[in-house]
């Protein structure tokens, strides 16, 4: 039927007339039938009757049947065809009149072509119907042959919108057989089974504990451009029937995921009994180094965030760790900003921080770029005001958390990173002899769900329905999930003798558009492409001011291995601290001149390898 749908519309008329026309010689057959008691008489031989009998064509064609699309066909169409057919029907018989034919054997013959007329145009329509609903019925392959496959099978069935086609097992013993009239294909076979049948989604049946095999099949299956989705857990199934809705969509994270080892018996050891301030603590790395900071034995925390939004958020999420003030560990909210030196001061004297995590930072660069001030501000500033004030207040140790956009940067954001960085290294530096506080950098590159990245863009661009906006094809960007990135910037913390910029390991590259057409797939959907005009699109928005189409994590490529092999330590240059604290004090004047030119001909001076052009 789909092949008949394919044929192009004069020929589909052709035929459509050819088959009426059938029927009416099928029809004048039958009813000689029925009057003479044979099936074959002289009206084959009658020419005059052969002629009025095809007349129909002329009726049918005045009457628009032939412009009719079958798939279409309503009540009111088959109304049509009768009064088409009655009015034939009269002109026959007033035609007929002047020849020797018996009137019994055209009724009948009228009777018998509209009878088979209307029925050819039921079937045809019934007929194209189903083939629509099978074509927009979700085609679905099983992946496993265990008891939860089969259940899965028996529950497809109860929805109409689904159809399983096959399912693929490697156990050889299952391959070849059938589970309920349908084939088990090799995992060999899956992809022409996907292309012969135009596969939409697979279900994952299969128990996958281990991770690696799990991102192993997912990273195989998500090259055939169709919706995957994960039984989560086998042990659900125990109680009753696998549904469809048992089913998730996988996470981009199934893929990006590795396994981060981290220290935590020397972890407990040194924050035990310590005070730790993070700043900027209510956003994406600020609220996960709270979380896992607070399942530590601290005595105290200190939760900096200059936004009540953010404060109540990572408040919230502590209540849910079970985390609160009447616990073991005391949990202070400060609504401030680091630009405010007095509350600073006022706030290290009352609580006095063993341990300073600096996360506080614009980093969004499409508005850094617009807020150039701003951003120098907070970013230079206040970090430097952070700093100043932990180091006359002694803290045991001070991590600036960085970004791989410092390295070689084309943003102001970027810019404003590296020189939190160069001062950290020049305070460290200063440090060495005095033994007084440990300072160190950890940078690396983006990390999953954090605020303003890809991936919540991307998921809330699927959730409207596309299209996913990408900025350049050849876009490439380092990913790590909150939850390691965390882990190893709490590890640095251990190793840290002053003075380091750490590196966390990124592993390769990700090219954006990859992402994209993989969150699509893990959605449950396909990609919008030229040969299929179904799924989500796909468009090019050009890059953005200050963006980079890769970024990269070494300024000179030279570093060191540590002994964790997720972390690296840049050997990087710096400016010593007499000449930093020329260029800190010409970019205050910048700023206070609100001249936007000077701070970026500073920049572009003093930090390396800046490149940037003003709009």
């Amino acid at each position: 039927m789909q092949f008949l749908l394919s044929i192009p519309t004069q020929y589909k008329l052709l035929l459509i007339v050819l088959t009426d026309i059938l029927i009416s010689f099928v029809s004048l057959i039958l009813s000689s039938y029925f009057i003479y008691g044979i099936l074959f008489n002289y009206i084959f031989i009658n020419i005059n009757l052969i002629l009025i009998c095809l007349s129909f064509i002329i009726f049918f064609y005045f009457f628009g049947i032939y412009k009719k699309i079958n798939r279409y066909f309503s009540l009111s169409d088959f109304k049509v065809i009768f009064y088409a057919t009655a009015l034939y029907a009269l002109f026959i018989l007033l035609v007929l009149l002047n020849f020797n034919i018996n009137n019994e054997l055209i009724y009948v013959y009228i009777i018998i072509f509209l009878t088979i007329i209307l029925l050819s145009r039921i079937g045809v329509l019934t007929l194209v119907q189903n083939s629509m609903i099978s074509r927009q019925r979700k085609k679905i392959i099983i992946y496993g042959t265990g008891d939860s496959a089969y259940q899965t099978l028996q529950s497809i069935r109860n929805y109409p919108d689904y159809q399983t086609i096959a399912f693929v097992d490697n156990n050889k013993n299952m391959i070849g057989r059938n589970i309920n009239g349908i084939k088990v294909y090799s995992h060999k076979s899956i992809e022409d089974v996907i292309r012969i049948h135009d596969i939409s989604d697979i279900l994952i049946t299969t128990p996958l504990s281990d991770i690696h095999k799990r991102k192993e099949l997912i990273k195989f299956l998500n090259q055939f451009n169709i919706g995957i989705r994960l039984l989560p857990s086998i042990n659900d199934l125990v109680s009753g029937k696998v549904t469809i809705s048992d089913f998730k969509n996988i996470d981009v994270r199934d893929i990006l995921d590795r396994k981060i080892e981290v220290n935590t018996l020397a972890l407990e050891e040194q924050f035990k009994n310590k005070t730790v301030l993070i700043t900027g603590a209510g956003g994406s790395i600020g609220s996960e180094l709270s979380i896992q900071l607070a399942k530590l034995d601290l005595s105290k925390i200190i939760l900096l965030d200059h936004s009540e939004f953010n404060l109540y958020k990572i408040q919230s999420l502590l209540e849910e760790n079970h985390i609160n003030k009447s616990d073991r560990i005391e949990v202070v909210s400060i609504l401030s900003s680091i630009n405010d030196q007095d509350r600073l001061d006022n706030i290290f004297k009352n609580h006095k921080p063993d341990y300073v995590f600096h996360a506080a930072a614009y980093k969004h660069v499409p508005i850094v770029e617009e807020n150039i001030i701003d951003s120098v501000k907070n970013n230079v500033f206040g970090s430097l005001n952070l700093l100043m004030t932990a180091l006359n207040h002694q803290v045991k140790k001070f991590i600036l958390i960085s970004t791989d956009k410092a390295v070689n940067p084309t943003s102001v954001m970027g810019a404003t990173k590296r020189i939190s960085e160069m001062f950290i290294q020049a305070y460290a530096d200063d440090q060495k002899d005095k033994m007084k506080s440990i300072l160190s950098i950890v940078r690396f590159g983006n990390v999953l769900d954090s605020s303003g990245s890809i991936i919540p863009l991307f998921r809330e661009q699927l959730k409207a329905g596309g299209p996913l906006t990408v900025t350049h094809p050849e876009m490439k960007r380092f990913f790590m999930l909150i939850s390691e990135a965390v882990g190893l910037i709490l590890e640095t913390s251990i190793i840290s003798k002053g003075g380091e910029v750490f590196v966390l390991n990124m592993g390769n590259p990700v090219s954006i558009l990859e992402l994209a057409k993989k969150m699509i797939n893990l959605s449950g959907n396909k990609v919008k492409e030229e040969k299929n005009d179904q799924g989500i699109k796909i468009e090019f928005t050009g890059l953005r001011k200050g963006e980079k189409l890769s970024e990269e994590l070494f300024i000179d490529d030279k570093y060191k291995t540590t002994e964790n092999k997720e972390i690296f330590i840049a050997h990087e240059e710096f400016m010593p601290i007499d000449e930093l604290n020329i260029f800190i004090e010409n970019l205050k004047k910048a700023v206070q001149e609100n001249n936007q030119q000077l701070i970026i001909d500073l920049m572009s001076i003093n930090v390396t390898g800046f490149k940037y052009k003003i709009s």
